[in-house]
């Protein structure tokens, strides 16, 4: 089975979410460095929008969220 658009969007903002609940704590407890939590969320962040829209395109960003300019629909 090939995944669509719309199933890898809905992986990655569930992926986003957990990492961002997660890694806070991981950086608190010394498993990991602040620095790489950035990364690593930058990296989905980044992958989420290009699924985006490109600027000026009609229709809502891949997220579906219909606020102006949010592309990611994902709370930070």
């Amino acid at each position: 089975m090939i995944p669509t658009d719309a199933e890898k969007i809905a992986w990655l903002k569930r992926e986003l979410a957990m990492r961002r609940r997660v890694y806070p704590r991981q950086v608190g407890r010394g498993q990991m460095r602040q620095d790489e939590a950035d990364r690593e969320i930058g990296l989905i962040e980044a992958i989420l929008e290009d699924y985006a829209p490109a600027e000026g395109e009609a229709g809502q960003a891949a997220c579906g969220c219909a606020r102006p300019g949010c592309k990611l629909g994902v709370a930070t």
